[in-house]
């Protein structure tokens, strides 16, 4: 089966990664792909590596920053302007695309409309793959409004979501075109690799970590502020940032309030380092739409304390496969706390938390549960 997966961005983010790995985990299905991004970037390397085929075809996002305060982003001109830039993009994109006789088209976020203005020209099935709370995680805001922008979910073959929280979010429970999947982060014979993983239990040095992305959402400032108070108590414990975008903020805060042993790790290639190196592992996103970093540090056996909100707290079962708190700072020093003393819970959720992850996110049951549904609505009679 041929099939084109669109993405919007060639960084090796969640949504990127979660994309090589589908795509890895198809090829045993016999999924022949292409894959189209709108520049160059890190993404194309891997896919090189992988002997992928992919495209350069330019297209622009369909949703808008809602912290713009220029009045000519915001206009009807504006918009109107963009909708039709996109869509000659997908005509272009399109005229391309007809040799390569193609079977079904994928879209491997919700911010951009492309993917499916290119099925519906090339008359071809559109599975559209919900990742993120784009205005709540990232302030964007879908161009004309929702009422388009579900008018086209709903016109789409099938729809995946990558929580129950997301899917409850966008759509209702009565929406038989779409699914739930969880990101598969890793092959099982490499999470397999991490079973026998030697837990810390000397406690000369406790090291916590944060890994994604910086950005306010995220609250790497709520982790930093947890591990002041922490600090206090405990002398021996560390804290590891890990991830792309603007820390000076954060920085500046560690600086002044002269909190020690907190390091900036900036982007980071292999996350699994950070979480085999750490002993315990925090998401404190409000609006995390799955939390692939969850899971990918409950294949290392690195327990995750995580904020009890959106699809955190569908991954976690709270004193099982990790810890949940209220999503006050308080709150998380104190579950940070827990798993620094009490040595039985401690190996207890690192032990559940990786056969969970095991049984549940690898890439394998990610692969057979996208074919199924690429089986029931997209192969041709």
């Amino acid at each position: 089966m041929k099939i084109a997966f669109f993405t919007h961005y060639t960084s090796l983010y969640g949504a990127n990664r979660s994309l090589i790995n589908l795509i890895k985990g198809l090829n045993s299905y016999g999924v022949d792909p292409v894959v189209i991004v709108p520049n160059k970037g890190e993404l194309l390397s891997v896919l090189e590596d992988l002997n992928i085929n992919y495209l350069i075809l330019n297209f622009s996002l369909d949703f808008i920053d809602k912290n713009l305060n220029s009045y000519n982003v915001k206009s009807l001109y504006f918009k109107s302007k963009l909708l039709y830039y996109n869509y000659r993009s997908a005509n272009r994109i399109a005229r391309i695309l007809k040799n390569y006789h193609l079977e079904a088209i994928y879209s491997n976020s919700s911010v951009f409309y492309t993917g499916f203005y290119v099925s519906k020209l090339l008359n071809l099935p559109h599975l559209w793959h919900i990742r993120e709370f784009a205005e709540l995680q990232y302030q964007l805001y879908p161009n004309f409004g929702y009422s388009l922008f579900k008018l086209l979910l709903r016109s789409s073959k099938a729809l995946i979501f990558v929580s129950k929280c997301l899917r409850d979010y966008y759509v209702n429970d009565n929406c038989s075109k779409s699914y739930i999947i969880y990101n598969g982060v890793e092959t099982k014979k490499a999470v397999l690799k991490y079973k026998n993983r030697e837990l810390n239990t000397s406690k000369d040095e406790f090291i916590f970590c944060i890994v994604g992305l910086i950005h306010h959402d995220k609250g790497q400032i709520d982790a930093i502020k947890a591990f002041e108070i922490v600090k206090r108590k405990f002398k021996n414990v560390k804290l590891k940032i890990a991830g792309g975008g603007n820390a000076q903020q954060l920085q500046s805060y560690v600086n002044t309030n002269k909190i020690e042993d907190v390091s900036f790790l900036g982007v980071v290639s292999d996350p699994f380092s950070v979480f085999l190196s750490s002993d315990v592992s925090l998401m404190c996103s409000k609006n995390e739409a799955m939390g692939r970093v969850t899971v990918e540090s409950m294949c290392c056996k690195t327990p995750v304390i995580g904020r009890n909100s959106a699809a955190t707290k569908e991954l976690i079962n709270h004193k099982i496969t990790g810890l949940l708190y209220d999503g006050s700072i308080e709150s998380l020093a104190l579950q940070m706390e827990e798993l620094i003393v009490n040595d039985v819970l401690y190996k207890a959720i690192a032990e559940s938390c990786w056969k969970w992850a095991y049984d549940n996110f690898t890439q394998e049951k990610y692969a057979d549960s996208v074919f199924r549904i690429l089986q029931q609505n997209f192969y041709k009679e």
